[in-house]
């Protein structure tokens, strides 16, 4: 960790590399490395090497500077140290470390660093003192590695309990091509079918202060459109209720929540927050969720349900209320880390997330922090992918009993001891998207393909070609790298389905009479707004 935090500051302030020469140098001057150097003998030798290496003005800047800041010369003059006064060859400076009880190059040139500065300004150097905190680091992290190993060993035997032994089954699938993209395309975060179409929601604006508003799907003109809503001049968050869709956001200051249904239209009393709330479902009513609390509109009125100082997570799906839990899916960060969380409404009120309740996560692996999809059976079961993009992924269930059984992992129905997954050992079932069918059963998908899930059985549907490709950016200077991870899933009927992606990607795939599948990007030319 401690390394961690010092490549985040020192790679913000990196400085210019440096140049060696055999007169005083500027700090932007030295580059590395170069040969006949001479090296230190040992830490006052250091001392009189760098006054002679470096230009007056610069060791004023850093005499002048805190100690704390000589931590941003770690990768420029640090690694010119390590790399030009032999730290990492075992040289002769090396070696009076070795002596000292340092072993490792970057606390070697970190105690240049510290201690020249306190030379600097006449200070103690307080060499013992150093070397104390680095015995001491490197003690707490062998522990912390045998700590985890156990860890790991531990994981491995519960999760090859865990499987539940699904099987893919022999199947030749269609084949289904996705057209090559223009742009990354919308972030969406919702489907659901509504007035002969789908309601779509988009992420707006970033991690921490993004909205999910509506928008429209007309499945005869196979095209999306932003919807606006007359009584509000800004939607913040959408969602559909049997046939009933809510929109919520403000004029002005002022919260506002609208229910559409094919019909009508009503202004809902708000619930006695200040704030635009995010809206979710319980199946049957609408919620509001807040920051601190949640409300269900039952019998024209809102009924308050929780209320905390526990800070409820900011969903990029509508939060969902299961019997006695509300599901959250956060945004993550960077799109990444998108945890799943569900608040316990029993008892003690209780905020857990995923990755901590199954109890295998940690630094060696499984990695399960991010769940790009999930979905909820009548039963209360919860199915969700796990895997960041760019990793293998797995199928996890959780029972309403809290039971956990394992489907799928680091793309493999099969588990081969390997927390990360073995290199060769693939399935192709790189799955990120689970959804509930029309027939009750399990959909999922993946870049390579769309599966049926029913007991133990894995089939593919669908074969996909063509998910990862070059998309050309700013004005065709660059090339973004795109691969498709998708994660939401609506079956419109039979062999008709919209799949859209964690990062961008919106399709409608159907079959035509004659039996061949099509694969329309929808999101890549948007309509013009459309008011409800």
């Amino acid at each position: 960790m401690r390394r961690l935090i010092i490549t985040l500051l020192t790679g913000l302030l990196l400085l210019s590399a440096y140049k060696a020469t055999q007169s005083t140098a500027s700090l932007d001057e030295i580059e590395q490395p170069q040969r006949g150097i001479y090296i230190p003998k040992d830490l006052d030798d250091c001392f009189v090497q760098l006054k002679k290496l470096l230009k007056p003005a610069d060791i004023e800047k850093m005499r002048v500077g805190t100690e704390g800041e000589m931590i941003h010369y770690h990768f420029s003059l640090g690694l010119w140290m390590r790399n030009n006064w032999g730290l990492w060859g075992g040289s002769r400076l090396a070696k009076w470390f070795n002596a000292q009880g340092i072993n490792h190059p970057d606390d070697m040139s970190g105690i240049v660093l510290c201690s020249f500065w306190r030379h600097l300004n006449s200070k103690p150097i307080k060499l013992d003192e150093q070397v104390k905190y680095y015995k001491e680091y490197w003690k707490n992290v062998l522990e912390d590695e045998k700590r985890e190993k156990e860890r790991a060993k531990h994981a491995i035997q519960q999760v090859g309990k865990m499987m539940m032994g699904a099987s893919l089954m022999p199947n030749q699938a269609p084949i289904v091509k996705m057209p090559q993209r223009k742009n990354p395309g919308l972030q969406a975060r919702y489907l659901a079918a509504y007035r002969g179409g789908v309601l779509l929601t988009i992420r707006k604006d970033a991690e921490n202060n993004f909205s999910t508003p509506g928008y429209f799907l007309e499945l005869e003109r196979k095209r999306i459109h932003p919807i606006t809503i007359p009584e509000i001049e800004e939607v913040h968050f959408s969602v559909v209720v049997g046939n009933v869709a809510y929109f919520s956001g403000n004029n002005g200051t002022t919260p506002i929540i609208i229910a559409l249904d094919r019909d009508s239209r009503s202004s809902l009393t708000l619930p006695p927050e200040k704030s635009v709330p995010q809206l979710g479902s319980d199946g049957v009513d609408v919620i509001a969720v807040y920051r601190d609390s949640i409300y269900v509109f039952k019998e024209k009125r809102w009924l308050e349900i929780y209320r905390s100082e526990i800070p409820l997570p900011k969903s990029g799906p509508p939060p969902r209320k299961i019997g006695n839990r509300v599901l959250f899916r956060d945004e993550g960060q960077g799109e990444s880390q998108k945890r799943l969380w569900w608040l316990e409404l029993t008892g003690k009120s209780r905020l857990i997330s995923l990755d901590q309740d199954v109890g295998v996560v940690g630094p060696s692996g499984p990695r399960w922090e991010n769940s790009f999809s999930y979905c909820t059976t009548p039963g209360g079961d919860i199915w969700a992918t796990l895997g960041e993009g760019h990793t293998k992924k797995s199928l996890i269930k959780r029972s309403a009993n809290g039971k956990y059984e394992i489907a799928i992992i680091n793309n493999s129905v099969h588990f081969d001891k390997s927390l990360w997954g073995k290199e060769g050992r693939d399935d192709g079932l790189s799955v990120s998207a689970v959804a509930i069918s029309n027939d009750a059963t399990l959909l999922a998908a993946g870049d390579h393909g769309l599966y049926r899930i029913e007991g133990k059985r894995i089939t593919q549907i669908l074969v996909f070609e063509n998910t990862t490709q070059q998309i050309l950016i700013n004005d065709g200077k660059n090339v973004h790298h795109w691969s498709w991870n998708p994660s939401d899933i609506l079956e419109l009927s039979q062999d008709n389905y919209i799949i859209s992606g964690a990062f961008g990607g919106i399709y409608l795939i159907e079959r035509d009479t004659t039996g061949a599948y099509s694969m329309l990007s929808l999101d890549e030319s948007i309509g013009e707004p459309i008011a409800f």
